[in-house]
């Protein structure tokens, strides 16, 4: 299968390459320095924003052959390592995830032909899988800088939900480690019966995305998943 990623030169977007390349997909990554991944067989790395429609739609001119789907595994970037940083307001607009979603969809509807699919990472709190977090985390999303990142993931929701003929995967995962890939838990889209504080390793996330790619197992949907 062919895939554009966008964000692939994140941590979680490294993950996924790796993980699509190890099943023998081919990769287009859409990064702004290209320097930051090293093309290799199977993987084309192409100069551009996520925040440009124009930039998107030259990446998936790239091949002869048509895409079969775009990944999104951006996050936004923050003034320090700490995850209750405010937002780098040069790099991290406030609609960094919503509005690269939506010009990724608007490229996808414009491609020949269009690209039927997208697998966007989110998170648990997003939508209607915030009532079901627990106590302690309903107040952080409120009351700390993550309520910023809860906010565009919301936004996100809203563009995949609103873009007829574009299939979506929303995968929510739970607190991100960079344990190895394990056996994942799936849960239903509100987050139900996931438990008081479950974790979930970023390698899991990603080989779980490529999975979400390759079937329609989980179209239409925003599985919440941990470990």
């Amino acid at each position: 299968m062919k895939f554009l990623i966008i964000g692939g030169s994140g941590r979680s977007g490294r993950l996924v390459i790796e993980e699509a390349l190890s099943k023998g997909h081919q990769i287009t990554a859409l990064v702004r320095n290209p320097s930051s991944l090293e093309e290799r067989e199977g993987l084309t790395v192409v100069k551009g924003s996520p925040l440009s429609v124009a930039d998107i739609a030259r990446a998936l001119e790239t091949k002869t052959y048509p895409f079969d789907a775009v990944f999104v595994t951006l996050n936004a970037r923050r003034v320090s390592d700490s995850p209750f940083a405010a937002a780098d307001p040069v790099n991290s607009p406030p609609r960094l995830m919503a509005d690269s979603v939506r010009n990724a969809i608007r490229a996808m509807r414009g491609a020949t032909p269009p690209v039927p699919k997208i697998i966007v990472m989110s998170a648990v709190g997003t939508g209607n899988s915030f009532k079901n977090l627990n106590f302690l985390m309903r107040l952080v999303f409120t009351h700390t800088n993550m309520r910023l990142s809860r906010e565009d993931h919301d936004a996100v929701d809203k563009e995949l939900r609103d873009a007829p003929g574009i299939q979506f995967v929303e995968v929510r995962p739970h607190m991100l480690t960079d344990d190895e890939a394990a056996d994942m838990k799936v849960y239903p889209d509100d987050g139900r019966g996931a438990g008081f504080m479950p974790k979930v390793s970023r390698a899991s996330v990603a080989r779980f995305m490529v999975q979400a790619a390759e079937s329609s197992e989980y179209d239409g949907r925003a599985p919440v998943v941990s470990n």
